[in-house]
């Protein structure tokens, strides 16, 4: 989980795999295997897509962000903001 500001970054002329990162200034703001207690303090918003094809992602940054042990990417939102 990314807790804290995030944007992607993509390398297009790069020889390989993956072309497309997410990256934050902050490395205390990535946590691995959040509590489900912190988890539960935000909604999944939309998937973050990237396009392997066209090197690019649909949404190029935000605040925060899940990766879930399916490989998929969530944009959440803090649920009192909602």
């Amino acid at each position: 989980m990314l807790n804290g500001n995030w944007m992607t970054e993509v390398k297009p002329d790069r020889r390989l795999d993956p072309k497309g990162f997410v990256i934050t200034n902050d490395t205390q703001d990535i946590i691995t295997d959040p509590p489900m207690e912190l988890l539960n303090q935000f909604k999944k918003v939309t998937k973050l897509i990237y396009n392997k094809n066209t090197v690019e992602f649909n949404i190029k940054f935000g605040e925060f962000l899940w990766f879930a042990e399916d490989g998929s990417c969530y944009l959440l939102n803090k649920m009192h903001e909602m």
